[in-house]
């Protein structure tokens, strides 16, 4: 009993087949995200509640599209451009700028609040500092308008809520994720 138990314990132990990597382990498989760019199309939940302005009743909610791109610089800092497309009673688009820093980061946007019904249209700038978690992201957005301040049939100034979900689909140089070691 006593040789059997030793020629086991001698024995070699085959390693265990490699597993396949998850879907964020194979978008960035282990290596550095310097250099690298991703696309990240997205959708949200979008509310909006007026700060400043005339029209009564404009607390609104909705979905939003959105799609950004980000450039990694060196592998913890990031800048890159979104575009988002909303309805929150009313159509939206804005088209901006970010930047970030591993989980956090800043978009500056410019936003365009369609004319519906009896409401006028709107130019803003759009601030809003964001916080991303693996897909999941959530933002708060100053909304400040440019043109017609005060009007009563205009949006005037506002606050949104963002909370939303975001593919990283990578592009360019080393979207492929290298292969396995041999064994």
């Amino acid at each position: 009993m006593i040789p059997l138990l030793v020629a086991l314990a001698a024995a070699p132990v085959a390693p265990a087949p490699p597993r396949e990597p998850g879907l964020f382990a194979r978008a960035t498989h282990e290596r550095s995200l310097a250099g690298r760019t991703f696309f990240l199309p997205g959708v949200a939940w979008v509310s909006w509640a007026p700060i400043r302005g005339e029209v009564a009743d404009l607390s609104r909610a909705g979905l939003g599209f959105e799609l950004s791109v980000a450039h990694w610089l060196d592998g913890h800092g990031y800048v890159g451009a979104t575009g988002q497309v909303e309805h929150v009673g009313r159509p939206r688009v804005a088209l901006g700028v970010q930047a970030g820093y591993e989980l956090v980061g800043l978009e500056v946007s410019a936003a365009r609040e369609l004319p519906v019904s009896g409401e006028g249209g709107q130019w803003s700038l759009q601030l809003a500092p964001f916080v991303s978690f693996g897909i999941l992201w959530v933002s708060p957005r100053w909304i400040l308008a440019l043109d017609r301040r005060g009007a009563s049939n205009h949006p005037g100034d506002g606050l949104m809520f963002v909370v939303g979900v975001k593919l990283p689909l990578s592009t360019g140089p080393g979207a492929a994720p290298p292969p396995p070691p041999a064994p």
